[in-house]
């Protein structure tokens, strides 16, 4: 991991994680999702992620890998993100 440091604080650096890393977090993810699973409290959340393809006992909601796949084949590839703060009447990203 790439590792820069914030401010003057030896304590506090932020990494860039490189492309085995990242890897190893969405296969730990995917482990997670399809072992543990997640609490989703809303009914009708639950009932379309069971027509999905997802295993649904009570409000845990467990995800196989390729449910989640087909999932990020959807997604766009980036999004803006804004902060809400106005810079002479513009709105910052």
């Amino acid at each position: 991991m790439t590792e820069k440091q914030i401010g003057n604080s030896a304590n506090i650096s932020l990494g860039i994680p490189n492309r085995q890393q990242i890897q190893k977090i969405h296969r730990a993810s995917l482990d997670i999702l399809e072992k543990t699973g997640v609490r989703v409290q809303d009914t009708e959340a639950c009932a379309l992620l069971r027509k999905a393809g997802a295993r649904v006992d009570g409000d845990r909601v467990r995800l196989k890998s390729a449910l989640v796949a087909r999932a990020l084949k959807t997604t766009p590839r980036s999004i803006k993100i804004y902060t809400g703060i106005r810079f002479n009447g513009v709105e910052q990203i």
